[in-house]
């Protein structure tokens, strides 16, 4: 990004932060506290800081879109870590919008905090056929944010009554996987 011709890097207009490692136990038993703090902060801290060093140079607006996590306000066992580390990546891209908003005027900052997402990041004995499929979470985003008028937005991405539909309350209410069975430290997993 530092050496990157001005004339590629001016017309990106979207940075999409996805990062997302994960480890499903207790504080006391985590094995990839490292990894997650670097997929899922530190690197993609980095990599933004250079993006937007650049922009600011160049006059040139973007669009941020971050993918964080209900984790980031819903407390649940087993997830500190995790959920510390999408804590720390909403408030992050808030803060970062207040900046853009001053420094890159046109700039805009979109926050989704889905819920459960089909993915293999959870273990094999947690059931998370009751979860959104990925695809439908990255259309409703992706429609959420070409639709966006306001410097900054933030909302859920839940899966009510079957389907994947946004919701702007604090608290995302009898989610159907609310709760996660506890880690089992006899597990193989």
């Amino acid at each position: 990004i530092e050496t990157m011709d001005a004339e590629v890097l001016r017309p990106v207009s979207f940075f999409i932060w996805n990062a997302g490692d994960f480890e499903y136990r207790p504080l006391d038993l985590a094995e990839k506290l490292e990894s997650m703090f670097t997929i899922n902060m530190h690197a993609p801290t980095r990599i933004l800081q250079s993006f937007v060093k650049r922009k600011k140079e160049l006059h040139s607006p973007f669009h941020l879109i971050t993918i964080s996590s209900v984790a980031a306000w819903k407390a649940r066992a087993d997830m500190a870590a995790y959920s510390g580390t999408k804590a720390y990546q909403a408030q992050f891209s808030r803060a970062l919008s207040l900046e853009l908003e001053r420094d890159i005027p046109g700039s805009k900052v979109t926050i989704a905090l889905p819920a459960g997402i089909k993915t293999r990041l959870f273990p094999a004995d947690i059931d998370i056929s009751g979860f959104m499929e990925p695809a439908a979470v990255a259309e409703v985003i992706w429609k959420e944010a070409l639709a966006q008028e306001k410097a900054c937005d933030w909302f859920n991405v839940l899966l009510v009554d079957g389907k994947v539909k946004v919701s702007r309350e604090h608290f995302a209410p009898e989610l159907a996987y609310d709760r996660l069975p506890m880690y089992n430290p006899g597990s193989s997993k």
